[in-house]
């Protein structure tokens, strides 16, 4: 007899329909940057509550970095679920695209190039259409190689001027930081937010190499699990038995037919399950991941939206492979 199993049916839901208890079992506050946290007052964001834990909902703010420079300042980094990053060096912070974000370390990379001069500055703009069908040209930041392993960063608040850019004051950044910023702009894009077909579900890594897990508990406040890696390897590989119906690292088990699988984790042990067919539309097809015991939080995802999830969750592995700080085989290990 299967010692827990995580029925959607017997979870209370919220007015929104969102599934699982906030409770002791990995359910933290949202994991946001924690200098916008600070520094956004609390209308900053009005679809992102979380700023301040005080709403319902899911936050705006899928995942968070903080980048400590040379100079003791920070830049914080917020990836948003519509497309945008939020950028913010002390009282500044600026929304723009993703792509323009990445531009910015992009351009301070640049600067680092042997061939760059002392006094080599760059403007970072935003291209885009503007409300009325019109091109809009924005100043993001200017960057500029101050010295031997010197670099500054002036970030342009909304709707900034040039002069303004150039009377802001600059964080100084070192070569190491801007591969930090590179870095973590990398963990930011591997971010997402999935429809599990039981509500959003953020898939996110953290500042510290965790992998995390975020949807409304049922009082329709975000709950949260972060796993290690480790932990989040042998997740992804109970996934691979469940998928496959058998174990090939099991002689002793059964040729088929395996649908959950248990493994420890540094939350508890987490229960794996897949019922029906994976990838497969229609009722009582879907993947559950849940606390063997307890539902401090809960994940099911609906057979038509399995393919999405599988596939933010090796956006995840790829920017921890990338960043050295996961690999596969680390769910074989013990």
């Amino acid at each position: 007899m299967r010692a827990h199993t995580f029925k959607e049916s017997a979870i209370a839901r919220d007015q929104e329909g969102k599934f699982a208890r906030k409770g002791s079992s990995g359910g933290n506050a949202p994991a946001i940057s924690t200098a916008l946290r600070d520094a956004a007052g609390p209308d900053a964001v009005q679809d992102s509550p979380s700023r301040h834990s005080t709403g319902r909902g899911m936050p705006s703010i899928v995942a968070g970095a903080d980048i400590r420079t040379r100079d003791g300042k920070e830049i914080a980094l917020d990836r948003h679920s519509d497309g945008t990053s939020t950028i913010g060096v002390g009282d500044t912070t600026i929304t723009v695209p993703n792509h323009a974000a990445s531009n910015v370390s992009r351009r301070l990379q640049d600067l680092t190039s042997e061939d760059a001069d002392v006094g080599t500055q760059h403007w970072v703009k935003d291209h885009a259409t503007g409300p009325d069908g019109l091109p809009k040209t924005s100043i993001v930041a200017l960057v500029r190689k101050e010295g031997p392993n010197a670099y500054s960063l002036r970030l342009a608040g909304p709707d900034a001027s040039a002069d303004a850019v150039l009377n802001a004051p600059p964080v100084t950044l070192a070569g190491r930081d801007i591969d930090n910023l590179d870095n973590a702009l990398d963990r930011l894009n591997s971010s997402s937010r999935v429809d599990t077909g039981n509500g959003d579900l953020d898939t996110y890594t953290t500042d510290d190499h965790k992998f995390g897990f975020r949807h409304l508990g049922e009082d329709g406040t975000p709950v949260q699990a972060e796993f290690t890696p480790q932990s989040f390897a042998r997740i992804r590989r109970a996934m691979n038995v469940v998928i496959d119906g058998f174990d090939d690292d099991d002689p002793d088990g059964p040729d088929e037919g395996v649908t959950h699988v248990d493994v420890d984790t540094n939350l508890g042990k987490v229960r794996v399950e897949l019922n029906g067919e994976w990838q497969q539309d229609g009722p009582g097809n879907n993947l559950i991941i849940s606390p063997a015991g307890g539902d401090g939080w809960g994940i099911v995802v609906d057979g038509d939206r399995q393919r999405a999830f599988s596939e933010a969750l090796e956006d995840l592995e790829a920017a921890g492979e990338a960043g050295e700080f996961y690999d596969l085989s680390m769910g074989y290990r013990r």
